[in-house]
């Protein structure tokens, strides 16, 4: 039933856009179409770009469209019908300008040349306007924040970056959000990296803010993309581009609490060219101290109630490297290969010292002291190779084949000293990713929406308009294998000794159209077939388990000018359990608290809606989404059991999750000030009859926002400030504490524009920060609260020589199909 459901979708599909051109034509037959046209300058004949351009109906005053002009300050109405219209002209700075146009069947096309705007002179000494880029866009299917246009001095890496993106939100632990799920899937140049396979945290610390040109926020993915995250996907797009000449640059960061250094070299000329990157980061020698409550109550069907009572004091501190070296090739024209290979590592040791107090009922309170010394080491490698080949006489039409192979040795110790008796746990892992994926990109025969017989008239005068369709098909193989070996060693013998092998094939292939139809409006439809078949293995015990989905994808959108838009979409997705959560070796910090893997999870099944409207004007611009998502099987933590003192907590499908929400943000762009903010706010409920939950759990309201300021104080000193806040997060079980972060930061350009030095502070008002969760169940409460230290100030320099001329780079492989080890969605 479900593969005909999805049949019976393409088939409408193709047939509603058939029968739409159809129409359309009919309706055309019996009108005479022309264009209005004309060009925008001031008094110095200068060109005035991005000016607001009306065209009005006089018989009602409706608005019959809108548009902006170009870089040569040219504007064009098409499509326009006899009638009598009203042109309206605004730019800030100048006077609003009003012109009449009576289109005749002898006067169908209108030329009204150039268009001189006066001043307005109490406007200009109030706002004086710039050429300046784009902070934010909106696409079809995802929004855009262009973090190359933004000042942000007072960020480190991608984590920092994410912050201050629409729609995603990062708590305490770098944890990261859309719109309130975790199930996000992670492109960086729109390919998934075997480097988020493990540790998305780590990955994204490992990606300079300086490399990052824009983070692309895409909550309803079409079938080209992978079919896992019910989240949505985020990609990382990187300054990574062709190059003419060379260049080299470093970047340094000094603070309190943080460390970075950053250089890289680029070459090129002609068909080829070559570019070295490598960096450092980390906390350096200090560490960063932490205060920790913890309490825990138990109780059977009689309520007699034990208690658990822990106080302690924590250190941390990590450390990192990263480098890549990567190189292209043009064959010629037509035919290109892009190379690159990348490797990254992290240590990150943590000390913890803990007074715990365990009381029994009807017994005395027993006390340990506890020290636990724990090390995790990560070293990352990944080589990917792309053919590139277009056709110089079809143009649009594209063929690319990706090739990556990937490896990841993680290695977790841990030491506990539990009133002298030792217990050591050791988790080292192995990971071996290989992918291999092709696309096909063909654009059909354009279709006129004219009559033949008024061809003719326009031939000469203008483009004709057309209905672009184009069709998009691949496959893609995703083979993943893991080595996780565990053991205790205890009073210097080694015990308890497990090993858990993983493999994971994923098959998929999808088909996608795209069709421009009349009055700008937009039809992208796909479906996606994904088969996946795992293998688990653990003390020779194996467990399989193999599945099919089928998604289909689907989006509508209405433009009304280049600058406002609507939007109505609907599809399908899933959420693989990640590795870490199917683990089933145990993982410890103390023995009062464990935590190990489900291998029998399923998939998470999600369906989502949502409305979208776009305003991005040069001034105001924002964004309203209205959405709805229904999940079932949703992967949660979930404490499981509580005996002799000693929880279990584990990794389960608790049934079904819905959200109701709605996203907004704004900005206003000036000449000297840029202010933005963002909000996101949402309802959560869950129930699972297996686990005793038989009605939806009441709805919580949850929500985020940020805000951001920005000033450009003289033409080589700026200065931005950023603050953010995200409420409670919910599970099924209970909650954690809300999170917040102000920042910043000034900067000062050099004067040859080489370079800058600049100083932030992150909360300049608040030197710790308590953090504090809560869960509870049928036999037990906990609580939980974490105190740390906050308060950081940093020094940055950078410098770069030489001078390029750029060209993009491109890369097709994108595995973002499993759920990242982040954290589970609430």
């Amino acid at each position: 039933m479900r593969y005909l459901n999805v049949f019976i979708f393409i088939l409408l599909s193709l047939f509603l856009s058939k029968n739409i051109k159809s129409q359309s034509l009919n309706s055309f037959k019996n009108l005479d179409f022309g264009y209005i046209k004309g060009k925008i300058k001031n008094k110095n004949n200068i060109n005035l770009k991005f000016a607001t351009v009306s065209l009005y109906n006089n018989k009602d005053n409706s608005l019959v469209e809108g548009t902006i002009t170009n870089s040569k300050g040219k504007f064009l109405f098409t499509d326009i019908i006899e009638g009598n219209y009203r042109i309206e002209i605004s730019f800030i700075g100048y006077k609003d300008t009003s012109i009449v146009i009576n289109k005749t069947t002898n006067n169908i096309n209108n030329n009204i040349n150039t268009i001189y705007l006066k001043q307005d002179a109490q406007l200009l000494s109030e706002i004086n306007i710039e050429d300046r880029k784009l902070i934010y866009e909106a696409k079809i299917d995802k929004i855009i924040y262009n973090a190359e246009n933004d000042l942000n001095e007072t960020e480190n890496n991608a984590t920092d970056v994410l912050r201050k993106t629409p729609l995603v939100s990062v708590d305490l632990e770098d944890n990261i959000s859309l719109r309130g799920s975790r199930n996000i899937k992670f492109l960086v140049n729109g390919k998934a990296s075997s480097f988020f396979s493990s540790d998305v945290n780590t990955a994204l610390q490992m990606i300079p803010a300086d490399e990052i040109k824009s983070i692309e926020v895409i909550t309803s993915p079409g079938a080209k993309f992978d079919g896992d995250g019910d989240a949505g996907i985020i990609n990382i797009v990187t300054k990574k581009k062709r190059i003419d000449g060379y260049k080299a640059s470093i970047r340094t960061n000094i603070g309190s609490k943080t460390l970075s250094f950053n250089t890289n070299f680029n070459t090129g000329k002609g068909k080829t060219g070559f570019s070295v990157r490598a960096g450092s980061y980390g906390s350096g020698l200090s560490m960063r101290e932490g205060y920790d409550i913890y309490r825990r109550y138990d109780w059977n069907s009689n309520n007699d109630t034990n208690q658990l009572y822990k106080l302690g004091t924590s250190e941390n501190q990590f450390n990192g490297y990263r480098g890549s070296i990567n190189a292209y090739y043009d064959i010629n024209k037509s035919n290109t290969i892009n190379t690159s290979l990348s490797f990254r590592g992290k240590s990150k040791p943590n000390n913890t010292y803990e007074s715990v107090y365990y009381t029994a009922y009807n017994e005395e309170t027993d006390t340990t002291f506890n020290y636990t010394k724990k090390i995790d080491q990560t070293l990352k490698l990944e080589w990917t190779t792309d053919y590139i080949k277009k056709y110089p006489n079809h143009e649009g039409k594209e063929l690319s084949v990706a090739l990556q192979i990937g490896g990841n040795i993680n290695e977790s110790n841990t030491k506990l000293n539990e009133n002298n008796t030792y217990t050591i746990n050791q988790n080292d892992e192995k990971i071996h990713e290989e992918t291999f994926q092709l696309d096909f990109v063909y654009p059909l025969k354009k279709i006129n929406t004219k009559p033949i017989e008024k061809q003719k008239r326009f031939k000469k005068k203008r483009k004709q308009k057309n209905i672009e369709n184009n069709i998009e098909t691949g496959f893609k193989i995703i083979n993943r294998n893991r080595e996780i070996v565990y053991s205790d060693l205890e009073s210097a013998i080694y015990s308890n000794a497990q090993q858990f092998n993983y493999n994971q094939l994923v098959a998929s292939g999808y088909f996608s159209t795209q069709i421009k139809l009349p009055y700008k409006i937009g039809l992208k439809a796909g479906v996606r077939n994904e088969f996946t078949r795992s293998n688990s293995n653990y003390n020779n015990s194996s467990i399989e388990n193999e599945y099919n989905n089928i998604l289909p994808s689907l989006t509508l959108s209405k433009s009304f000018s280049p600058i406002n838009s609507i939007k109505i979409s609907h599809n399908q997705r899933i959420t693989r359990p990640s590795i870490r959560q199917i683990n089933t070796n145990v993982n410890r910090t103390d023995n009062k608290n464990i935590t190990t893997g489900n291998p029998y999870l399923i998939p998470t099944e999600t369906k989502q809606y949502e409305i979208g409207i776009n305003s991005f004007k040069r001034v105001f611009q924002s964004s309203i989404q209205i959405y709805y998502k229904h999940s079932k099987n949703v992967i949660e933590s979930f404490l499981d059991t509580v005996e002799n003192g000693v929880s279990k907590s584990t990794y389960k499908n608790i049934g079904q999750s819905k959200q109701n929400g709605i996203s907004l943000f704004t900005g206003l762009s000036l000449k000297k000030i840029n202010l933005r903010g963002g909000l996101n706010l949402y309802t959560y409920s869950g129930k699972d009859v297996d686990l005793g939950y038989t009605n939806w759990t009441k709805p919580v309201v949850l929500y985020s926002y940020n805000f951001n300021f920005n000033i450009n104080i003289t033409k080589r000193w700026k200065a931005e400030s950023f603050a953010f806040f995200r409420s409670p997060s919910q599970s099924i079980q209970g909650k954690s504490t809300s999170f917040s972060m102000m920042s910043i930061g000034i900067k000062r350009d050099f004067k040859n524009k080489k370079g800058s030095f600049g100083f932030r502070i992150i909360e300049p008002f608040n030197k710790n920060k308590i953090f504090r969760s809560d869960l509870d169940g049928e036999f037990f409460s906990q609580s939980s609260t974490k105190t740390i230290p906050f308060r950081s100030f940093a020094f940055s320099f950078n410098y770069s020589l030489g001078k390029l001329k750029f060209k993009q780079i491109k890369t097709n492989i994108k595995n973002d199909d499993i759920q990242n080890d982040s954290g589970n969605e609430f």
